[in-house]
């Protein structure tokens, strides 16, 4: 008895491409994981050019724009438990 390989392996190689039940939900787990990875990527490109731009930023503040204020809260009736609880909260 002699067996004919190549209709056989072609046989076999078209029932493993086809796509049952198993092979959608393969499909679609693979579609997830890389839509999954490249918002991965995307979100870690976006965190890097942050970092960067934190980076570069002038921290300094220019004294010329910064203004002081001192408030006497006893004047406007405020005793000390009131003046201290809404400086507290400022």
């Amino acid at each position: 008895m002699r067996l004919n390989l190549t209709s056989n392996l072609k046989l076999r190689t078209a029932e493993a491409g086809s796509t049952g039940k198993g092979g959608r939900l393969r499909d679609t787990l693979v579609i997830a994981q890389i839509a999954l990875s490249l918002t991965v990527l995307v979100a870690a490109g976006l965190c890097i050019r942050t970092l960067r731009n934190a980076e570069r930023a002038d921290a300094t503040t220019d004294p010329g724009h910064v203004s002081l204020a001192n408030l006497d809260l006893a004047t406007q009736g405020y005793d000390q438990d009131r003046a201290g609880a809404l400086s507290a909260t400022a």
